[in-house]
Order: C-alpha cells, then sequence, then structure tokens
C-alpha cells in the first residue's frame, strides 16, 4: 500500500461523501480504505477479498458496513432496489460491525457467490462504512456521523466498454472559458476516459506531437494559455453523462483553439478541437 493509493482513496472518499447530502456537524476522521474500489473478473472459482480501514486518528472508530445496488445520477451515487443480477445480493461480507484502533487498521473481506445464472456484462454493488455513535453502536435506529463507500464491480464476460465522446463545446464566461464534455457508453461494462483540456493561441504553429509534449512534461510555453484535467468518473453503461471543466479566460479578446486529448480503456488516443471566441 502506497501514499498515492491512499491519498486518491481519500479523495475518492470525498466524492462520495459529498454525493451523500450528508449532514455532518464535525469533521470526519482521520480514516482511509484501501483499495479504492475493485474490478473483478468472474470465474466459477471466485476468492475472497479483502478491504482494509485505515484509522489515522488519536480516537477508536466504530463503524457499521453494509451493501446496496447503486447507479449514477449526474454526479450523485444513487441506491437502488436489489435485483436478482445486482451484485449486492450475491455477496457474503463480514464484519458488519467494526472497530478500529487509534492508528491501527481493520479488514472487512467479502466473498461473491451468485445465486442464479451471471448475464454477461457489469454487476455493481457498494459497500457502504457507516461511522457511527459508540453509546450508540448497539442500537438500533443509529445515526451515521459519515458515510462513504468503495464500489465493487463484477465484469462477467464478454464484456465490451464503448465510451464515446458525443459533444465538446466551450462558451466564454466573464471570468472562465466554461467546457462542456457529454459522453455516452453504448457497452455492457463502464469505461473510463483519461484525459486533458488545453487552450492555446490561435497562431500557435506547434504540432500535436509537441503540444502533447509540453502538456505530459509540464512544460512553460508562450502559446499555452491554460490547461486542465477531465476528471475520471466511471461511464456507466446505457447511461449518458455531462462534464464541465473551467479553464483560466485569457486576457486578451479574439479567436483560441481548444484541444481535448485522451483515451477510454481501449487505450486509443485521441484529439477533437474546438474554436473558442473570447470577447
Amino acid at each position: 500500500m502506497n501514499i498515492k493509493s491512499i491519498i486518491n482513496t481519500m479523495l475518492y472518499i470525498l466524492f462520495l461523501q459529498a454525493s451523500l447530502n450528508a449532514k455532518t456537524v464535525t469533521p470526519p476522521p482521520q480514516v482511509a480504505v484501501s483499495p479504492s474500489r475493485f474490478e473483478i473478473t468472474y470465474d466459477k472459482k471466485m476468492k475472497t477479498y479483502a478491504l482494509t480501514l485505515i484509522n489515522y486518528s488519536d480516537h477508536k472508530i466504530k463503524a457499521r458496513i453494509s451493501l446496496s445496488n447503486w447507479t449514477l445520477e449526474g454526479d450523485k451515487i444513487k441506491e437502488l432496489p436489489p435485483t436478482p443480477q445486482s451484485l449486492d445480493q450475491w455477496m457474503l461480507i463480514t464484519p458488519l460491525n467494526v472497530r478500529v484502533a487509534p492508528h491501527s487498521t481493520q479488514t472487512v473481506r467479502f466473498a461473491i457467490r451468485p445465486r442464479t445464472k451471471p448475464a454477461p456484462g457489469e454487476h455493481r454493488a457498494m459497500i457502504w462504512i457507516d461511522q457511527v455513535q459508540d453509546s450508540q453502536f448497539e442500537n438500533e435506529g443509529i445515526q451515521a456521523k459519515f458515510k462513504f463507500g468503495v464500489a465493487v464491480y463484477l465484469y462477467v464476460p464478454p464484456i465490451s466498454p464503448k465510451g464515446k465522446l458525443q459533444k465538446l463545446s466551450a462558451v466564454s464566461k466573464a471570468k472562465t472559458i466554461e467546457v462542456t464534455l457529454k459522453f455516452s457508453n453504448s457497452g455492457n461494462v463502464h469505461d473510463r476516459f483519461k484525459g486533458t483540456l488545453s487552450l492555446w493561441k490561435a497562431n500557435s504553429p506547434l504540432s500535436e506531437e509537441e503540444r502533447n509534449a509540453i502538456l505530459s512534461q509540464n512544460i512553460k510555453n508562450t502559446y499555452l494559455i491554460s490547461k486542465e484535467a477531465v476528471p475520471t468518473k466511471p461511464l456507466l453503461p446505457k447511461i449518458q453523462q455531462t462534464i464541465k471543466v473551467f479553464l483560466k479566460k485569457p486576457k486578451s479578446k479574439g479567436p483560441y483553439i481548444l484541444y481535448l486529448h485522451g483515451v477510454f480503456k481501449d487505450e486509443k488516443e485521441f484529439t477533437k478541437k474546438q474554436i473558442v471566441i473570447v470577447k
């Protein structure tokens, strides 16, 4: 387990917390989990998997573990009722109540035992971790202080992620360039797009290879106005997703060229460009 993995996990936790509209009075404790998500390919000899909770604080943490089916609505996690094909119905997880000592760890283990024949494609579950008040830990109807989740994806072959960029548009606002990316996924498992948006002067003589080298090596260049990484989010099957990114607006009016360079899971890189008029 490395520092980068832990940091990415904590950021992922914050994303899930924001999506749940939690009413937290006190800041959440210094807690992380590893790994941040599970991506598992199904076979008939399924093993047991382990999730580690890490407590960096000086206080003992108590939490309750639960499972649910889920989807995405925009940036928000939406819990769904279980179905015969939802992964939450096939998972056996233990323990359901955990206590993590200060500066210590606790392991939660789970196995996957399908009750019906798994259909090809993606089956999802969310492992929810709710911190609970010490005095209420053994009581029913407890109130969570914080709640975060770890996504579990089960892939049943044959699988095919088919993410696609449907639209790239940009509008000059008062202080920023607002970029809208619309994605779709016609496959049977989720896809992920990893890419960078960059705004360049229209008279730039640089080739695509030169631009990509400047971006990847973080080199300053007089033709480069601004750049931002596109947030990497799961593009679930049969669901369209819109992502907005805000770039620094240039001081001078006139035309500029917006480039989107990135890759889906198929690892075929591509570049799209858009003319942006700054008024």
